[in-house]
């Protein structure tokens, strides 16, 4: 990476240099393929970690108490090897230490390695949002309004304003704005 330490570097970057940053940077979360919304949702509350890091604004407790949260329930399913294989990063996550010494290459090896377990949390586990919303439009009425009118144009049904005073007024527009300059 000391291509990049050169300003002028940033310019014209050589294929050496694409393969470098290949290599070297870490791609966007949205570079992963994948529908799963689990995971979408831990790469967003880490990525807010990140970006709140890089601000130098103080951390954010409650995004780093649901971190915790993830790791401690993950925890709990060690009998998952997927799971049994980070048990070692998920203790760290799940320690009070991690909370004050987090780093940004700590934060995306946890993004990188967790995401794709935050599935495996039992669902009584996660948080449930039940809603029920009730339609409260009324009484319907129908309105006309004089201004619109309907046309059958290359065999589609068109409603709305009068296309051919549009184009009018469009043109005397254009040739107003075509003047000025």
């Amino acid at each position: 990476m000391q291509f990049y330490v050169e300003f002028a570097n940033w310019h014209r970057p050589t294929p050496q240099a694409y393969d470098e940053i290949g290599r070297d940077l870490a791609g966007l979360p949205s570079a992963v393929r994948d529908d799963d919304e689990t995971a979408k949702r831990f790469d967003l509350m880490i990525l807010r970690l990140q970006l709140g890091q890089l601000d130098g604004k103080p951390a954010d407790e409650r995004l780093r108490g649901q971190v915790q949260e993830i790791a401690s329930a993950l925890l709990e399913q060690t009998s998952i090897p997927a799971i049994r294989e980070q048990q070692e990063l998920l203790d760290e996550v799940a320690g009070d230490e991690w909370r004050q010494d987090v780093t940004l290459p700590m934060l995306e090896r946890l993004r990188r390695r967790v995401r794709s377990l935050v599935r495996l949390i039992e669902r009584s586990r996660r948080t449930i949002v039940y809603t029920d919303f009730a339609d409260q439009l009324g009484e319907l009425t129908e309105v006309t309004i004089p201004q619109a009118r309907a046309s059958v144009t290359s065999g589609a049904l068109i409603i709305g304003t009068d296309h051919e005073r549009f184009r009018i007024k469009a043109r005397a527009h254009l040739r107003s704005r075509s003047r000025v300059a």
